[in-house]
């Protein structure tokens, strides 16, 4: 069961009833399925990522876009590697659509595609671990959620939806992460 695709290449809407079934079908080495396409692979955080996923800062992960494994060795490992946050002053390009002014400026049509959540804080920000240069940390739009509030599948829709108005704007690399507050 696997989400069209168009002539681009681009996968169908996606959504959590078609990810969690594909995972399901390829749990085990979701990569080798050559047609693969990374929000097939999208899953629940599990207990360890949901709470460790941003180290030290006070969060914790609700749902997120982006398919980079969770490493639980890092999170178990305190002062080895910790996660950072800084500004998006790397990406100017980028820096431009996210401020721009009018009501199909990109923050506003990111704001609209959240509005299912009750987002307390949304920013645009470069995340990596402190051992690494912040040059390569990439970017992500956070959105920060009232304690509790928020479940995966509604999570993950509106993520979804994020990644797309993304995608549309040609910011394919920029990943959208929904979190909580401790």
């Amino acid at each position: 069961m696997k989400p069209s695709t168009s002539k681009k290449g681009k996968s169908a809407k996606a959504t959590p009833a078609t990810i969690e079934a594909v995972a399901e079908t390829n749990s085990t080495h979701p990569e080798t399925n050559g047609t693969s396409n990374p929000r097939q692979r999208l899953q629940k955080p599990n207990f360890h990522e949901r709470r460790h996923y941003y180290g030290a800062l006070d969060y914790k992960l609700v749902a997120r876009t982006s398919d980079t494994e969770f490493d639980k060795t890092v999170a178990k490992t305190p002062g080895k590697k910790e996660m950072d946050v800084s500004p998006v002053g790397q990406h100017s390009h980028f820096v431009l659509f996210w401020n721009g002014r009018g009501a199909n400026s990109l923050q506003v049509r990111v704001r609209k595609a959240l509005s299912s959540l009750e987002v307390i804080k949304l920013e645009a920000v470069q995340t990596g671990y402190t051992d690494q240069d912040t040059t390569s940390w990439p970017v992500v739009i956070c959105a920060t959620v009232k304690k509790n509030s928020a479940k995966w599948e509604p999570a993950v829709d509106a993520a979804l939806k994020v990644k797309d108005i993304l995608d549309g704007w040609d910011l394919e690399h920029i990943e959208c992460e929904i979190r909580e507050e401790k």
